[in-house]
């Protein structure tokens, strides 16, 4: 699965109490995806009636 060229939104006051909780916002959250080095793994832990 290629994450890079996924598009993000989201609610904009969720976008602010995002902010104000962990001192990070959405768009610098998602930025991680557009790293050329990412490495994406299966996540068996957690469920199996989704791709994640």
């Amino acid at each position: 699965m290629d994450v890079r060229h996924f598009q993000f939104e989201w609610d904009e006051t969720k976008t602010s109490t995002n902010l104000r909780k962990h001192g990070v916002s959405f768009e610098l959250a998602t930025s991680i995806f557009d790293d050329s080095r990412i490495l994406t793994l299966a996540d068996t832990t957690h469920t199996e009636a989704e791709e994640r």
